[in-house]
């Protein structure tokens, strides 16, 4: 009895010690290599680095940004300088070649400073705020692109100025030079 629980224990521990050194072969245990930072160069430039054959880039997304180089890496994962393993996935956000577009929203019976808050989330700019006499005090009445009135659902350019035209209660307007003059 107690033979054969000393030769089940023997087997368990020759066991473990063998898939311990298997999992170490396996997955490389010890071997990394410093990733390089590839922040600022195009995914052709990063490719062509000796060390970059060990890895595969994926992109997973690319982002606006006028003030970078279009197709610059803005960012990786993991990054620069971490150790890694030959045949690791780098994961990668590039800069955009174009200007995305969006969706014009409807600003219409929208406070100036909703629309405003809107247009400015979504990556338009406002232009001017034209006012209008109204019993509706800061409400928005029209949006204009270029002089025109822009329907909402309209793709339009990131970065384009929309013009606001908002009503002003003109008895407002009246209160406030009443009490300027006193």
């Amino acid at each position: 009895m107690v033979k054969s629980v000393l030769i089940g224990l023997g087997l368990f521990v020759l066991l473990i010690i063998i898939i311990s050194y298997l999992l170490r072969f396996y997955t490389r245990h010890g071997e990394s290599i410093p990733l390089p930072d590839y922040i600022g160069k195009t995914l052709e430039q990063a490719m062509e680095v000796e060390e970059s054959k060990k890895f595969s880039f994926i992109v997973i997304d690319s982002v606006y940004m006028p003030e970078k180089p279009k197709g610059s890496i803005y960012t990786q994962d993991p990054p620069g300088e971490t150790p890694v393993k030959s045949g690791r996935k780098i994961y990668v956000t590039t800069v955009a070649y174009g200007v995305p577009t969006v969706n014009m929203p409807n600003l219409i019976d929208l406070s100036l400073r909703q629309a405003t808050n809107l247009l400015e989330s979504i990556g338009l700019n406002v232009a001017n705020i034209i006012y209008e006499e109204s019993k509706f005090d800061n409400a928005v009445f029209k949006q204009l692109y270029k002089g025109r009135e822009i329907l909402p659902g309209t793709e339009i350019k990131q970065g384009e100025k929309i013009s606001l035209v908002v009503g002003r209660d003109s008895s407002l307007i009246e209160n406030e030079s009443e009490i300027n003059e006193d």
